[in-house]
């Protein structure tokens, strides 16, 4: 099973695997752990050439260097382009299987191991201890944590034309490529070598974001695996800096297509990214902006970020544009409509006030009771109560 795939699968089953802890369902959880460690183990933790896809912690390739030749020829055979296999593949496809991992760790730590029995074994049957399998799939996100932030150049606004932050002169913010080909030269100028584009730059963020709710829920701190709060400011920035362009259009116009702000490259804007249907990514970007809610250092550009994508969502907005069907992964905008009920109000707050600096966004009225109408795609959710 290939890392992007396998990784959507992985990390589906280990989250059901963590629903059964919280339900007292120690076994069914174990159970599920169990197929998804195997996965991962197989796939990417151990150390065979035949199987691996893994060469150090985190990076992840297609065939390693010194597999087996059949495994090359086998692969080459049943795809279309099979260059460069031993160089990193896409960046969201490793952290894909990344994601993966932090869903495992997730429901490993949750389970209570007295009421399960760990009983893995590898390809060939030997028995894996668990101990020493957790701290091998504990390097593999911290690994995967590396190649992100590595992935990253970190840039200062007001340095081009394109910028447009609304903030200070000089903040930082975060550019970088949706595959480094560095390493691939028959790569290089092809479709992929490209700036990450508003599509697929939701698993950069989501990564960094589950990484660090990974930390902070089960490791003591949410900077456990090496992602930060700047990490998060920087991200923030690059959105608004360059992603959000034209705040006086709605729709897709409102959008760059890639974290360079072209809205008009032909690799950056093609399929889900042209022109009609740009806003519709845009909602993963409100992700960055609930996973640095409580950071009073970006509580302005959180605002922004928020006033600028939701409503685009929320039926009666005069913003309000989406048009696709609905699909479960788009509960981002619920989660976004609980913790921002009130962004209308939060645009009012005088960024610049000292004595502002430190208020937090989610406010104890701000989880009253409420209703609301929000749209995912043609899904209408009314009367949703928050607590």
């Amino acid at each position: 099973m290939d890392s992007y795939q396998g990784g959507h699968i992985g990390e589906a089953v280990a989250l059901a695997a963590e629903q059964a802890v919280l339900r007292g369902d120690h076994e069914t959880a174990a159970s599920l752990v169990h197929l998804v460690a195997a996965m991962l183990h197989d796939g990417f933790l151990t150390a065979d050439l035949k199987r691996t896809k893994m060469v150090t912690p985190g990076v992840v390739v297609y065939v390693p260097a010194g597999a087996p030749k059949g495994r090359h020829e086998r692969y080459a055979a049943a795809h279309k382009v099979s260059m460069c296999l031993d160089k990193p593949q896409a960046l969201n496809h490793g952290l894909m299987a990344g994601m993966a991992a932090i869903a495992l760790l997730r429901a490993c730590n949750a389970i209570n191991w007295s009421q399960a029995n760990w009983h893995l074994k590898d390809a060939d049957g030997i028995l894996l201890n668990i101990t020493v399998y957790l701290k091998d799939l504990e390097e593999f996100v911290i690994g995967s944590a590396r190649v992100l932030l590595d992935s990253l150049s970190v840039r200062n606004t007001t340095t081009s034309s394109k910028d447009v932050y609304p903030g200070p002169k000089g903040t930082e913010w975060y550019k970088w490529k949706y595959w480094d080909v560095s390493e691939c030269p028959e790569r290089v100028g092809t479709k992929v070598d490209r700036w990450e584009d508003i599509d697929h730059a939701q698993y950069e963020i989501k990564f960094a974001a589950k990484v660090s709710a990974l930390g902070g829920e089960y490791f003591g701190t949410k900077e456990y695996f090496g992602v930060k709060k700047k990490d998060f400011r920087r991200f923030l920035v690059t959105v608004l800096n360059r992603i959000i362009v034209d705040l006086s259009v709605s729709g897709g116009a409102r959008f760059a297509c890639d974290v360079s702000g072209n809205t008009t490259n032909e690799k950056s804007c093609s399929q889900d990214r042209e022109l009609s249907l740009r806003h519709e990514p845009a909602q993963y970007l409100l992700i960055v902006a609930i996973a640095a809610r409580d950071d009073p250092k970006a509580k302005c550009d959180v605002i922004s970020l928020v006033s600028s994508v939701l409503p685009l969502f929320v039926e009666g907005d005069p913003d309000f544009s989406t048009t696709l069907e609905t699909k479960c992964k788009h509960t981002v905008l619920i989660q976004a409509k609980y913790y921002f009920y009130k962004y209308h109000a939060y645009q009012d707050i005088n960024c610049l006030s000292t004595a502002e600096e430190h208020a937090p966004l989610l406010t104890h009225e701000s989880r009253e009771l409420h209703s609301f109408t929000v749209y995912s795609g043609a899904l209408r959710l009314r009367t949703m109560h928050l607590y």
